[in-house]
């Protein structure tokens, strides 16, 4: 069974409030799947669950199982299964699947709770890589990573007076927190104001405090620390690191939540080139990746990026935009309902993409289309006389994408063309150098359903390094200025087409033709794609002081001249 009714069981031995990156993703899971979920706190033994999980399946309480932990309430979930038919999901984190690999008879069970279960959620590709080893199948493997929110921007608690590098992890001897105190004493010897803090339970808590005295690293080190005192903590550091290993019995950092956590805070971040590490920072654009067990290296990157605070700044800049885009609890939360089977019903989404000269920016665009959340929809590529024609990049078959050619026409007469031949729905003009959030289309889609009024909605973008905040929708806002980008997800019967003799401000165009018609649109406080900077590509932008300063550049003046035609033609004051 799939769609809304689903009801799903969900078996865990770690939920809030116990603390923990598992213990957190678990939580979010219950968040994403309510009210389609019922959780089952944990008992004193496992077993106790089977007879009970056995009779509820066969009373129809539930329609699907979710267990968080591979063995032992895997185990719970494949008998399950095998007494009534029930399906099952596992979630796994790279731990679990370690352990079981260990011993034969964990082996065995887990290949066969693994083999049968109908999904298995993981957290990085390093863990997929584990799962399959461990005998999932990899066409069942779905990978989600955990979500955070963004902060607010709170200024420092205290004045900035000593460099701070921060680290927050269970203490325990694959974090590499004595790695990251050698480093520290190297770090030190440059700069011998740099403090380190770490905040963190566990095991390894009084090998760790003589290791700083060993290694003469003055340390701060705090457990049981709240939310606040974490987030402070963050706000107020100025390098993060941690640098994870692999530890010889195979246990590894499947993910590190606390990466998108200082990313969010707008932190660069120095971790390890170590299981699913780089996949929750990328290496030279919002961090700096070593070699585990390297202090050496680990001190040379804290040092460069204490040294130089432009290129801090600009790491922790870019992660916020990352987490911005894919690492938000909307993208979470819809992967997790999509993973369970809750898929609300949605219209069809044609979208039309024109191009004319380089194909180079499509890759990075439809890897970001197949990324949606919302998967209900065909791409139109429509190549406006390109010379020599495109060729579109290796197939997707999660694509389904259609090109068609014609000659040079503008990039008006090309999103028509390309809406002629489609028959979605709903329509998305896109040009190539834009690349999608993952729930971009789940937004406005979701916009449009809660706002049957509207004809289109729109949210805010990046064009480059400057970002575009979404204005609230306002008519008389649109008669003066132009501030809707073309990219508006809207209904296909409200498309009045392109004015094609147009060759500036075509999309201001169309939203006024269509508030004449009564058609109008709803705005989305969300960050909805990214334009980015190329060569060749449709997309411009003129910053607003030149238009202030007191000679005009030839683009400004052709911008002029094309904002006058707008008016003219829509009886617009000037």
């Amino acid at each position: 069974m799939t769609g809304d009714a689903r009801r799903i069981r969900f078996l865990s031995l770690d939920l809030p409030p116990r603390r923990g990156g598992a213990a957190r993703y678990h939580g979010a899971v219950i968040r994403a799947l309510a009210p389609h979920v019922e959780v089952i706190p944990p008992r004193r033994h496992w077993l106790a669950l089977l007879p009970s999980t056995i009779r509820a399946a066969r009373t129809g309480a539930f329609d699907a199982l979710l267990v968080s932990d591979l063995l032992p309430l895997g185990t719970v979930a494949w008998l399950t299964h095998v007494a009534t038919g029930i399906p099952y999901t596992v979630i796994c984190h790279g731990l679990d699947l370690q352990y079981a690999l260990r011993v034969p008879r964990k082996r065995w069970i887990a290949r066969h709770v693994l083999h049968y279960a109908e999904r298995i959620i993981v957290n990085s590709h390093a863990t997929a890589a584990i799962a399959t080893r461990a005998g999932a199948p990899a066409d069942r493997i779905s990978i989600i990573a955990p979500s955070v929110s963004i902060p607010s921007n709170a200024p420092r608690d205290t004045p900035h007076q000593h460099p701070t590098i921060l680290s927050v992890g269970r203490l325990i001897a694959r974090k590499g927190f004595d790695t990251l105190i050698a480093a520290m004493a190297m770090v030190r010897e440059r700069i011998p104001t740099a403090m380190l803090t770490i905040i963190g339970d566990g095991p390894e808590h009084t090998a760790i405090v003589a290791h700083a005295r060993a290694c003469g690293v003055p340390l701060t080190l705090l457990t049981n620390a709240d939310d606040d005192a974490l987030a402070s903590s963050y706000a107020a550091c100025d390098v993060f690191a941690l640098l994870p290993r692999e530890l010889p019995n195979g246990d590894i950092e499947g993910f590190g939540i606390v990466y998108l956590e200082a990313a969010a805070h707008g932190k660069p971040v120095v971790g390890t080139w170590s299981g699913g590490v780089p996949e929750a920072v990328t290496d030279g654009a919002t961090s700096v990746l070593v070699p585990p067990n390297d202090p050496a290296a680990a001190a040379r990157a804290i040092t460069e990026l204490l040294a130089d605070p432009a290129r801090a700044r600009t790491l922790g800049a870019q992660g916020k935009v990352r987490i911005e885009t894919e690492f938000t609890p909307p993208v979470f939360d819809a992967r997790i309902r999509a993973a369970m089977g809750i898929m609300e019903s949605s219209p069809h989404i044609s979208i039309v993409i024109p191009i004319y000269g380089s194909p180079e920016p499509l890759t990075a665009c439809l890897t970001a289309l197949a990324a949606q959340t919302h998967q209900n929809f065909d791409i139109t590529i429509v190549d406006d006389g390109s010379d020599p024609p495109i060729q579109l990049p290796a197939p997707n078959p999660q694509l389904p994408t259609h090109l068609i050619r014609q000659p040079h026409a503008g990039a008006p007469a090309a999103r028509n063309r390309g809406a002629r031949e489609t028959n979605g729905e709903l329509l998305l003009f896109l040009d190539a150098d834009i690349v999608l959030a993952p729930t971009a289309l789940e937004c406005m889609v979701r916009a449009l359903t809660a706002a049957p009024s509207a004809s289109y909605a729109y949210g805010g973008f990046r064009f480059g390094w400057k970002h575009f905040a979404p204005l609230p929708f306002s008519a008389d806002r649109l008669r003066r200025m132009p501030y809707i980008h073309t990219s508006a997800l809207l209904w296909r019967a409200h498309f009045p087409r392109f004015d094609e003799s147009l060759k500036r401000f075509q999309d201001w165009d169309l939203w006024l033709t269509m508030l004449a018609a009564g058609h109008t649109g709803v705005s989305i406080p969300d960050t909805l794609f990214h334009v980015r900077q190329m060569r060749g590509t449709m997309s411009r932008w003129v910053p607003s002081f030149a238009y202030r300063l007191p000679w005009r550049s030839a683009r400004v003046r052709a911008y002029e001249h094309a904002a006058a035609i707008i008016r003219a033609k829509h009886h617009l004051p000037s």
